[in-house]
């Protein structure tokens, strides 16, 4: 049977298809044309706004370049890192038999955490305690606010310590307060006077829920510091009992690597510290083991407080001396912001233990010379800026000299190498965006970093904060998916809270030279000055300045004690008054030794 033909069928026309075809290559040709026009505008708008930047921010004398960052390689008899036994445990990730022999059964979390089961389950009076309900009328005159005493927690044993004749010092890994575990004599008590309510919500003996009450709150925070209270069967007295750390049982386990210390003296002598590495690649360079570095810092400060606690002040200045040169190894070793924020920290460990140390009366006048002198050299601010530059440098660097691949690798794949950039979509986002938009992002990162590196004078002696026209900017770029700011905003740091933080610590290193000076003088004249400039040059040969307003620190006798503070962050004088904020209130040095009662009242 013959087909019939479809009427409706339209009869194929050669000369359409091709029209149709010429159509779709136009449209495609036009298209990639537009792509590429698309990226040819994007790459010349990115490098000529990065060539800008580059030209203004050099011109300001900022480094902008990775190699000038990169350590020199050093002798290894002369570098700590080589040191035998000592610098391989620093390393990160290195397995040395010798060095986990020594050091790294020192902060081993195990048997330290069995030490403190073993010493403090036999809880130890320190001291009597009478609480006083809020406006007692017949409370003695020389009751103390518990407000004041347990408010600020820093303070707490340096304060309740002299109240009861008893010296106690905070301790770093919060196991409670270090104490002598027998105490001389009879047991002094104080008088604390309660407040009407609880400063903050606590959890109350209800089955956990919150109480407002003033006895709660007491409890509550003593318990902090592995202090309790024991009725002792009068009205109104309790046994103030202590469950930390005992100075003497914390020697005892600690003597056992004092040859492991002395090791590390000697290769404190060293004067470099270099490890060995990739540093033509920023993000592959070795990094020291923080832990380690960070448990080693607790300890010889927990040390340092044992032995002041015993009344061993020239074994307690040996601890600090230890505790200072390992800030020192930190300040040698190349400096990414976790290194500087980690010296920081340890610098600021090491202040308030010497802090304490002076407000017990424990660290005895003979040690004041040589712990001014090392305040003296201790900068720690100037190591936050550094950082900032060399962070700059290397996004920089990452940005613009790291194939796709590796970059798509070091934006997407975190902790895991195994893991394909490709599954990401930042993966296929850094293959294909235009050059241009990475020299964007090296615009935004330089700028930003750039404003963090200012607050900081290049001389080191002023912090002007008010700089930061716009301090919310960094986090409204860490939240924008702009592709202008999209890979500044993953590498960016806090800046400002890095500043912030390094300020405040290098303004207790200056404070605690003041303090010193302070201590100095009343030694020899019987009380504190009326003003800082009787202590120069008869004690000290020029007096530290406040980082924000370039002169003397503030600076009032209060009855036998003194008040000493900084303006702080926000440049503005407070009174006198802190802040739980970092950036607002003012800076206090807390360890004036006559403060116990005086300024509590």
């Amino acid at each position: 049977m013959n087909s019939k033909s479809d009427p409706t069928q339209v009869p194929s026309d050669p000369s359409r298809r091709r029209f149709r075809g010429r159509k779709r290559l136009f449209m495609l040709a036009a298209f990639a044309t537009l792509v590429a026009l698309f990226y040819t505008v994007e790459n010349w708008r990115g490098r000529r706004a990065w060539e800008s930047c580059r030209h203004e921010l050099e011109a300001k004398g900022g480094v902008l370049d990775w190699a000038p960052f990169i350590p020199a390689p050093v002798p290894e008899d002369q570098n700590f890192v080589k040191a035998p036994g000592v610098g391989p445990w620093f390393v990160k990730g290195e397995h040395d038999t010798n060095a986990q022999t020594g050091l790294q059964r020192m902060t081993d979390g195990a048997s330290f955490s069995a030490l403190v089961a073993q010493k403090s389950q036999v809880a130890h009076p320190i001291g009597l305690v009478h609480l006083w309900p809020a406006g007692a009328q017949d409370a003695p005159s020389n009751a103390v606010p518990a407000a004041w005493l347990l408010g600020d927690r820093s303070g707490v044993p340096a304060r309740l310590g002299r109240l009861i004749g008893v010296p106690l010092f905070s301790d770093p890994r919060n196991f409670g307060v270090i104490a002598p575990a027998q105490s001389s004599g009879k047991l002094q008590h104080v008088d604390l006077i309660l407040p009407a309510s609880a400063p903050r919500t606590v959890s109350g003996s209800d089955q956990g829920v919150g109480s407002t009450s003033a006895m709660d709150w007491v409890k509550h925070e003593l318990e902090e510091l592995k202090l309790s209270l024991e009725p002792t069967g009068q009205e109104g007295e309790w046994r103030l009992v202590s469950k930390g750390i005992t100075a003497e049982g914390f020697l005892e386990y600690f003597s056992a690597f004092e040859p492991d210390l002395r090791l590390l003296d000697e290769a404190y002598r060293r004067p470099y510290a270099r490890f060995d590495g990739d540093y033509d690649s920023p993000y592959e360079v070795p990094i020291p083991n923080y832990v380690h570095l960070r448990t080693l810092a607790q300890s010889l400060a927990e040390q340092a407080s044992a032995h002041m606690a015993l009344g061993q002040s020239a074994e307690a200045l040996q601890d600090l001396r230890r505790l200072r040169g390992l800030i020192d190894v930190l300040g040698k070793l190349n400096q990414t912001l976790v290194g500087a924020m980690i010296r920081v920290a340890v610098a600021g460990l090491y202040v308030n233990v010497l802090g304490e140390g002076l407000a017990s009366g424990r660290l005895g006048d003979a040690t004041w010379p040589e712990l001014s002198g090392s305040l003296g050299s201790l900068n720690v601010i100037t190591n936050v800026t550094v950082s900032l530059a060399i962070e700059r440098a290397a996004v920089i660097h990452m940005l613009e000299h790291f194939p796709r691949w590796r970059l798509a690798k070091a934006f997407t794949n975190g902790n895991d190498p195994s893991d394909s950039p490709w599954r990401h979509g930042m993966g296929w986002f850094i293959l294909l965006a235009p050059r241009g938009w990475f020299y964007q992002n090296q615009v935004v990162d330089a700028r930003l970093l750039d404003e963090g590196i200012a607050v900081l004078n290049p001389d080191g002696t002023r912090l002007t904060p008010r700089v930061l026209t716009d301090p919310e900017r960094v986090q409204r770029v860490v939240s924008s998916w702009s592709p202008y700011s999209l890979f500044a905003g993953m590498a960016v740091p806090n800046f400002t809270r890095a500043m912030a933080t390094g300020g405040r610590n290098q303004t207790i290193i200056l404070e605690a030279r003041v303090a010193i000076a302070l201590e100095q003088y009343r030694v020899v004249h019987g009380g504190y000055p009326d003003s800082l400039e009787a202590l120069a040059p008869e004690v000290i040969p020029s007096l530290p300045r406040d980082l924000f307003t370039g002169g003397t620190f503030i600076y009032r006798k209060q009855g036998r004690g003194y008040l000493l503070y900084s303006v702080g962050w926000n440049e503005k004088d407070d009174g006198g008054i802190k802040s739980s904020d970092l950036t607002s209130g003012d800076w206090v040095w807390d360890y004036c030794p006559s403060n116990s009662v005086l300024t509590g009242r």
